[in-house]
């Protein structure tokens, strides 16, 4: 509910904030080439009906650096 993803070290320390327009943002993914992408879905709000538009969707959010990428998986 904090509308923001943060990126911690590994002791847990804030070391860089992303301020986003979704109250929830959830889940993050890594993609692009390089990482450089990053993907957030964001969970449904009803309580701001100002930002229902955006509540429960998918964000690409550009430029980031050092983002690692999951290695492919075959089930």
């Amino acid at each position: 509910g904090m509308g923001c993803i943060m990126c911690l070290s590994p002791d847990a320390e804030v070391i860089h904030t992303i301020k986003v327009n979704n109250l929830n943002p959830t889940c993050t993914a890594f993609g692009g080439k390089q990482g450089e992408l990053l993907f957030v879905t964001s969970a449904l709000c009803d309580s701001n009906k100002d930002l229902q538009n955006i509540q429960g969707t998918t964000l690409k959010i550009s430029g980031i650096k050092n983002g690692q990428l999951e290695p492919p998986v075959i089930l």
